[in-house]
């Protein structure tokens, strides 16, 4: 005999995570609820697709409007795809007076993250809560071709984007990264990198050059070494808390 069906909350908890699901047997076995996670997906996806960057667009246009330190910062976006810690978005123009970047490197980074009354800017060593979903902006002083990655606490480092093999051209000015990605449950910090090169460099050296810089420097790096000239480069680092 099927069980009641579940809530809504349960069953978005169940897309979250379906094998540690505690109604993955009801759903299995109630073509109700399929109909309603399907349902959900599509509403998901379409949030994704057109809500969510459309809404961005406007907290970047009310940050260039007011100090950068008046909106409010942390929230939690639903699941998106990827293996690391962040989501794509655009930046604003200027970045906040404690962003860690390089100075004058013609390139900086805004993370956003998703709560119930909207998508919120994300400041350096801002706190997250583990497994919240992420958006970036980028904002480069010249075309050029953008690779984003991240590195923990443990030294693993992960690749956000771009998510194909192809590289990844970007105009001067602001854009706007398309998909996202989740941040993992693990307590501690997380630190991003945006690398802008003149020409197009294999993802798998820009990785190595993060590995081999980190050795035994202190975190968060202050950049990234060995990169071709002409490079610009900016990070910032989320603190990742229960």
């Amino acid at each position: 005999m099927i069980s009641p069906c579940p809530s809504d909350l349960a069953l978005e908890r169940h897309l979250a995570d379906p094998t540690h699901s505690a109604v993955r047997e009801h759903v299995e076995a109630c073509d109700h609820c399929e109909a309603r996670l399907a349902e959900m997906e599509r509403l998901g996806t379409e949030f994704q697709r057109f809500v969510f960057p459309a809404t961005v667009d406007k907290v970047v246009a009310v940050t260039e409007r007011r100090p950068f330190f008046a909106l409010p910062w942390i929230g939690v976006l639903a699941p998106m795809a990827a293996a690391a810690a962040v989501v794509l978005v655009l930046l604003p123009e200027k970045p906040p007076a404690d962003y860690v970047g390089l100075k004058g490197s013609g390139l900086s980074l805004t993370p956003f993250v998703a709560t119930p009354s909207g998508p919120k800017a994300l400041a350096d060593h801002d706190r997250v809560p583990r497994g919240a979903g992420l958006r970036f902006k980028v904002h480069a002083d010249q075309a050029c071709y953008l690779t984003l990655l991240s590195l923990d606490d443990a030294g693993q480092v992960s690749e956000l984007y771009p998510t194909s093999p192809e590289p990844a051209l970007i105009a001067a000015g602001e854009t706007t990264l398309q998909g996202g990605i989740r941040l993992d449950d693990q307590a501690g910090s997380e630190q991003f990198f945006a690398v802008c090169t003149e020409a197009p460099v294999p993802m798998s050296e820009l990785r190595a050059l993060l590995t081999s810089t980190l050795g035994s420097a202190a975190r968060p790096l202050a950049a990234i070494d060995g990169l071709p000239d002409g490079t610009r480069q900016t990070s910032l680092t989320l603190e990742k808390a229960p």
